[in-house]
C-alpha cells in the first residue's frame, strides 16, 4: 500500500504540469507493481493463507473472476 501511494503522490504532483504523461507513467508504475507482486506471491514455497478459512488450494477456480478484474481494470 506504500508504494501505492507513492505512485499516486507522484501521480498528483506531475499532473499539474502533464496529465497526459502522469497517467501513463502511474498506469505503467501500476502494471509493474502488479506483476512484481504476483512474481513473488507465485513463487513463494510455503502456500500463501489469508486465514483458516481461506479457500486457495482448495478447488476453488478464480479464473472467471480474474478476467472480470482484469476487464475492469482495462475498462477504468
Amino acid at each position: 500500500m506504500e508504494r501505492v501511494g507513492r505512485i499516486e503522490q507522484s501521480w498528483a504532483e506531475t499532473r499539474i504540469h502533464d496529465p497526459e504523461v502522469a497517467f501513463i507513467e502511474a498506469l505503467m508504475r501500476l502494471q509493474l507493481l502488479q506483476s512484481a507482486l504476483r512474481t513473488y506471491l507465485l513463487s513463494q514455497k510455503r502456500k500463501l493463507l489469508l486465514n483458516r478459512k481461506d479457500p486457495l488450494g482448495s478447488g476453488y477456480d478464480f479464473t472467471e473472476l480474474d478476467m472480470m478484474a482484469e476487464q475492469l481494470w482495462k475498462a477504468t
